[in-house]
């Protein structure tokens, strides 16, 4: 029997390496001393406002080198990427962010300005989770949930839709990494 499978959820991952590397985490640092931040998913963790990717210059860098990388992408799925917003997050010990997706975003994604294990690994949730679980013995495309360990200088990008939560920082030490999401022109 031909089996057809639809429903899949691809999540892109690399290590890269930014040559702008010190200057943008000492600005996530900055930044997150003069702004209040917003609230969303995050649960004692600091989420920026949105960064101005025209007229800051740091950012404008850092979202020129992200563009690089979704365009590399926008080949291989056959639609043109570009970035719609971006935003800090700080986790300390003990923080983490509730499940949660980007509406109105196609891709999003995540780099790890400063990142190891231990600090909280984001997991992504198989949206079929609930799919008929008696028909099948727990095959591995319904399993709950896969994760990814942070790394510094580590790129995640994902379908906005796909359901994920970053779990408990666990270390004394801040990981801080920079979300946005994307739109299709």
């Amino acid at each position: 029997m031909f089996e057809e499978r639809w429903f899949s959820y691809p999540i892109w991952s690399d290590i890269v390496s930014y040559e702008h590397h010190e200057e943008l985490l000492k600005y996530c640092l900055l930044r997150k001393a003069y702004d209040d931040g917003k609230s969303f998913s995050n649960r004692g963790g600091w989420h920026s406002s949105d960064l101005d990717f025209h007229t800051d210059d740091v950012i404008n860098r850092f979202s020129k080198f992200i563009q690089y990388h979704l365009n590399i992408l926008s080949e291989k799925i056959k639609v043109k990427l570009v970035i719609n917003n971006l935003w800090i997050n700080i986790n300390g010990y003990q923080t983490r962010n509730d499940t949660h997706t980007h509406p109105g975003a196609f891709i999003s994604g995540v780099f790890y300005v400063k990142a190891e294990e231990n600090q909280g690994d984001i997991c992504f949730e198989n949206p079929l989770r609930y799919f008929n679980q008696f028909m099948y013995d727990d095959p591995i495309f319904l399993d709950r949930h896969v994760c990814h360990k942070p790394r510094t200088g580590k790129l995640l990008l994902f379908p906005s839709s796909l359901p994920h939560s970053v779990l408990s920082n666990e270390t004394n030490i801040d990981r801080i990494s920079i979300s946005f999401n994307t739109k299709v022109v």
